[in-house]
């Protein structure tokens, strides 16, 4: 467009989309805005700021265009003048990767406008959006933002997340995400949010010592500085826990550091369980066993056994091509959540399936060595299918010991079977030294995820592992169904471990052939709508960010292991930095009574063995209470339980 032309551009009115929400009135006092154009060469990568905050009224409108390989980080803070607004137009080539995080601080009447238009127009790009606003007083913000992924880029993945923060009643929050897609092996999501401060959170700061002009102005800090830390690899180093951005594989040995206390990741009205039937908060605990569902997955359940529902691989009506799509696809984004390929990915009913039919289908049965605190899941099929079972020890702070293993792995092993995270102390294995630790012998290593997959980043191919296995219900997701990831030779060398429809190739009465990994481990119809619901799942959990769930649940850990420390008759297990679980024992009260109790005050732990038998024995006790966090808990729930666990000492005298 020429400066003849832009002059000459008439004021938009509220029948332009992008203008719906504007503030037309100071728009037009700074109308016309000439585009700024940005283009970022192949394989280039360049980081941008802009900050707004003049006191006279802004408008930018910027041109952004992406070459093949480049990577741009644009970061925006829109603060000043009665009227500011940014209007992007990004349009993104061939594994390109666009960053962009904004916050808007408003007060008084401003009005602060974000709107955003990304373009994938080629296949395997990448786009993150984090917009965050704080608004006071009658101030507005809006958000406007639009992907497009046209025809042909496949492989496109990209997020929005929009959450505002709101003062006073009378400030507005106006938000639109929103998705285009004409292509296929597509990861979109996004997600808005509009609250107030977390009162919870507050209370329990200020009761910590902290005054609450502080206790508000750190939470604020947080909220705002979730859009200045989502990071573009090579641009900086502190890439974001929150949403997804890191781009670097994850290091079991190096864990995020955990910030100084843990507000509310998402909101608690997402997850229906965590409400009581009088609407008061259920403080759930019990993670480990079992994660509550966000409203995302119930909706895809429900759609998906319902207006949706037919039956896949056979059909050759439409709604069974589409559900056959949908379900391939959820196999797709499971793949891609491990860093696996599609043809690696099996559905089984949970990880126990999944680990069983590695234990009867390895095809070169001998030694398994296992450890200490596995869970029977990990113990029991081994045993049935006839290997020779032996057991490595712990560390003294609850971790497995791998000078230990070293010691006692030989030729002799085919197989090393490791929990990632224990599902009783939450102590995290060095899965790469495992990895190198079996290999160095000829052995596999085979990793129970269940308690990792919600908790951390997985990347099979950066852990070194050989078999991978985990359970949905636990990941957020549906009960019955789960995945073993396996790499693809070794699936091919497995003969079908069970028969019926979908894994067959030929069928006569003399003889049987067999499809290829994975649909020769999937007999009979597969858990279609489960399979939907888990990969829906897997989207609300990257949209979060598996980094800032991480760092969420150390914080928690690290705030439960304080307190609990402070009773002289409480004895804690496992190591400080475990992942989201602790487990403890009340000196004179069972676990069971514990449990009672604290059921009576709103907070639900597990007690009891865990599953963990062989571990009780080797910590010397019968039984551990367990609390467990999820991505929806918080301050509140750590105060909730040491509430419950003084009145149970009281009550025990």
């Amino acid at each position: 467009m020429t400066a003849q032309a832009t002059a000459m551009a008439p004021l938009p009115t509220r029948r332009d989309e992008d203008f719906r929400y504007a503030d037309l009135a100071a728009l037009e006092r700074v109308w016309p805005v000439a585009p700024e154009r940005i283009a970022v060469g192949e394989g280039e990568e360049r980081g941008l700021a802009i900050v707004l905050d003049a006191p006279h009224d802004m408008a930018r409108s910027l041109e952004i265009e992406l070459m093949a390989g480049a990577k741009f980080d644009l970061r925006v803070l829109n603060a000043g003048g009665a009227y500011g607004r940014l209007a992007l137009n990004v349009t993104l080539g061939e594994g390109a990767d666009f960053r962009f995080g904004a916050a808007q601080l408003g007060s008084g009447e401003q009005a602060l406008e974000i709107v955003s238009t990304v373009r994938h127009a080629a296949p395997d790009a990448v786009s993150r959006q984090v917009v965050r606003s704080v608004l006071a007083g009658q101030a507005t913000g809006t958000y406007l933002g639009k992907v497009a992924v046209a025809r042909g880029a496949d492989g496109t993945d990209a997020e929005q997340s929009v959450r505002a923060m709101l003062l006073d009643r009378t400030a507005t929050a106006n938000a639109k995400p929103e998705l285009e897609i004409f292509a296929d092996d597509v990861k979109c999501a996004h997600g808005c949010a509009v609250g107030e401060l977390d009162q919870a959170a507050l209370f329990y700061m200020a009761s910590r010592g902290l005054p609450p002009a502080e206790a508000k102005r750190l939470m604020l800090h947080a909220f705002i500085a979730e859009a200045f830390v989502v990071g573009v690899s090579g641009l900086q180093s502190n890439v974001s826990p929150r949403e997804g951005g890191d781009l670097r594989p994850y290091a079991a040995t190096q864990p995020p550091e955990a910030p100084a206390f843990a507000g509310a990741l998402v909101d608690a009205a997402d997850f229906p369980g965590l409400l009581n039937p009088d609407g008061s908060r259920w403080h759930y605990l019990d993670s480990a066993a079992t994660a509550q569902k966000p409203q995302a997955v119930i909706d895809a359940v429900a759609r998906a056994i319902g207006v949706d529902y037919a039956t896949v691989h056979r059909g050759v009506y439409t709604r069974s091509a589409e559900m056959t799509l949908g379900y391939e696809a959820a196999r797709r984004r499971v793949a891609a959540f491990v860093g696996g390929a599609e043809d690696e990915i099996v559905f089984t009913r949970g990880a126990t399936e999944a680990i069983n039919l590695v234990a009867y289908r390895y095809p070169d049965k001998g030694r398994v060595l296992l450890s200490t605190l596995e869970h029977h899941s990990n113990i029991v099929p081994w045993q049935l299918a006839g290997w020779r079972v032996d057991v490595c020890p712990l560390t003294r702070d609850g971790r497995i010991d791998l000078d230990a293993a070293e010691a006692m792995l030989t030729p002799d092993y085919g197989m090393v079977a490791f929990a990632h995270v224990s599902n009783v102390l939450g102590s995290v294995l060095d899965v790469r030294r495992a990895a190198e630790l079996a290999h160095a012998v000829g052995a596999k290593l085979l990793l129970d995820g269940c308690q990792a997959v919600p908790r951390m980043p997985v990347d099979v191919a950066a852990l070194g592992c050989d078999f991978y296995a985990f359970s949905g219900h636990k990941l957020y997701g549906p009960t019955g169904i789960g995945a073993l990831w396996a790499r693809a030779e070794l699936l091919e060398s497995m003969p079908p471990w069970q028969g019926g429809g979908a894994m067959i190739e030929k069928v006569t009465f003399d003889q049987t052939t067999f499809l290829p990994p994975p649909a020769r481990f999937e007999a009979g119809t597969p858990a279609i709508v489960e399979a939907i619901g888990l990969a829906a799942a897997i989207d609300y959990v990257k949209a979060v960010g598996l980094n800032a769930i991480q760092a969420h649940e150390i914080a928690l850990v690290r705030q439960t292991r304080d307190a609990l420390r402070q009773i002289n008759s409480l004895t804690l297990f496992g190591p400080e930095d475990a992942a989201g679980i602790v487990s403890f024992a009340l000196q004179g009260v069972h676990p069971h009574d514990l449990g009672t109790i604290l059921d009576e005050e709103n907070v639900a732990i597990r007690a009891g063995h865990h599953c963990a038998q062989p571990l009780m024995e080797a910590l010397g006790v019968p039984a551990t209470a367990r609390a467990s966090f999820g991505l929806y808990s918080d301050e509140s729930d750590v105060a909730a339980l040491v509430r419950g666990i003084e009145r149970t000492m009281r009550i025990f005298g």
